[in-house]
């Protein structure tokens, strides 16, 4: 006799029948959870992902002869928000496709790497901070929520506040030591069609760091970047409003 299906089973599966977004990812978490709670021995363990490696390559490293798990399924973006202005994904997802998939609804994420294939999981794992980070901080900062798989199989949701508050502030930098990033929630900033650009000159170091404490304490740019090829001369990028369009700061300074 057939199994009747509860409500919570009916919810996870689509019409066509095939598992959604939310029931593969827990389908994932179940499996990762279940490897690392058998897991057994001292050796060490490495996270074998899908994306590409952003380190300069030692075949000599100790990394290539240790156990792997593989969290190379783990590259879906959930569901975007486009009301709340948030995005809940899988941390193998690159940042050009998350742009992609964001920018359909008129959004960004808040802090965008220059290299299209750094991840989201890789952002916090490891550092991600750029030209709106004057604002928003680094890529951490800009997040929600983790779904952490422990070292013992534990499944954690650690959030800014609460009883994982600590787990939640310590993630960021850590390079999966204190667990395995399954999930991520983070904010979304509105994206506008255009970017203007403004070029603003500066003969002197001290006087550059002040044009950019000048215009963080205005706040007339969404964007900031800074350039520095010599002690004495320097260049910033006067932001300009443009109709429908973004500021862009770019501070330079150039060789003496």
């Amino acid at each position: 006799m057939q199994r009747s299906m509860q409500p919570s089973e009916r919810r996870a599966i689509r019409v066509d029948g095939r598992p959604s977004r939310a029931e593969r990812h827990a389908r994932k978490v179940e499996r990762l959870a279940h490897a690392l709670h058998e897991r057994r021995g001292p050796r060490p363990l490495r996270l074998r992902k899908r994306a590409v490696s952003h380190q300069v390559p030692n075949p000599r490293d100790a990394k290539h002869t240790d156990d792997a798990i593989d969290i190379s399924a783990f590259d879906e973006i959930l569901a975007i928000d486009p009301v709340a202005r948030t995005c809940v994904a899988e941390p193998g997802v690159t940042f050009v496709d998350l742009v992609a998939a964001t920018l359909r609804h008129g959004l960004v994420p808040a802090i965008v790497p220059e290299l299209k294939t750094i991840t989201i999981g890789g952002a916090v794992a490891g550092c991600s901070i750029e030209s709106m980070s004057w604002r928003y901080g680094g890529f951490h900062d800009t997040c929600l929520e983790y779904e952490v798989v422990t070292a013992r199989g534990e499944v954690i949701v650690a959030r800014p506040d609460g009883e994982r508050a600590l787990l939640f502030q310590m993630m960021h930098g850590t390079f999966g030591t204190l667990g395995v990033l399954v999930k991520l929630t983070f904010r979304l900033v509105p994206a506008r069609p255009f970017v203007a650009l403004r070029y603003e000159t500066h003969a002197g170091l001290d006087e550059y760091l002040e044009a950019i404490e000048r215009h963080i304490e205005a706040e007339d740019a969404e964007f900031l970047d800074g350039f520095v090829y010599g002690m004495i001369a320097g260049l910033i990028n006067d932001p300009v409003t443009c109709l429908s369009g973004h500021r862009y700061l770019l501070v330079f300074s150039s060789c003496a």
